[in-house]
């Protein structure tokens, strides 16, 4: 005696990784017959498809952790930065060493960051005596917007008195912009004024060396509390 069975093709789709236009469903005519009970084992393929399904949920987790391409060789002469504060000890320590300062806002997910940071790289290791500070857009988004960034990537010059001297977006085609600015802004000079207090006027409070003025106070503080 035959048996009808309906079943969705949409099933089959899945497997196959071809999404369907309509869901189809199909009949299909089976002639049942009486065969022998058989014991059947699992098929090997299942076996493959569990162990490769493992290895698809560890292989993001071992992406997670792979630095970041703004982290892959560093030149000694450029820094990350993540707070204002530590932006201001890098400005002033270039103003106390009478460097230049060039200041680099990125974004991991910013392609044109990506495709000019080696360049950026390099202009870095042929200008030794200049100061290389970068900024990741994603984690000082309350910095940069501070600073008037509205674009990546982006970049402000600032040297001793002068303070900031060039701001303007670059990419990979107009590297020479950069090459430039830094030809200019780092050349000799003498400055008749002492650089001001405070180097960021957006963020006039935030003096350099700051951070440290206040864990050494706190430090004082406690061991004056231990000595009496």
């Amino acid at each position: 005696m035959a048996q009808t069975y309906r079943m969705s093709s949409q099933i089959g789709c899945l497997v196959s990784g071809v999404q369907p236009a309509l869901s189809v469903v199909q009949t299909v005519r089976i002639t049942a017959r009486k065969q022998p009970l058989l014991k059947v084992s699992p098929a090997p393929r299942f076996q493959g498809q569990r162990s490769l399904s493992v290895q698809s949920v560890e292989t993001p987790s071992a992406a997670a952790t792979e630095p970041g391409w703004w982290t892959k060789e560093l030149p000694d002469n450029f820094v990350h930065v993540d707070s204002v504060q530590e932006l201001v000890d890098e400005l002033g320590e270039g103003a106390r060493l009478d460097q230049l300062v060039v200041v680099d806002f990125f974004a991991p997910w910013c392609r044109a960051c990506r495709a000019l940071f080696p360049k950026f790289k390099k202009l870095c290791v042929e200008n030794p005596n200049v100061r290389f500070v970068g900024i990741n857009f994603e984690e000082n988004k309350g910095l940069a917007r501070g600073l008037g960034v509205k674009v990546l990537p982006f970049f402000h010059f600032y040297r001793g008195a002068e303070g900031r001297v060039a701001a303007f977006t670059a990419s990979v085609s107009k590297v020479q912009l950069l090459r430039d600015a830094i030809a200019d802004f780092s050349s000799e000079r003498c400055f008749l004024e002492d650089p001001p207090l405070s180097p960021l006027a957006e963020f006039p409070s935030v003096v350099p060396g700051g951070s440290l003025g206040k864990k050494t106070a706190m430090s004082s503080e406690k061991d004056a509390e231990l000595v009496a």
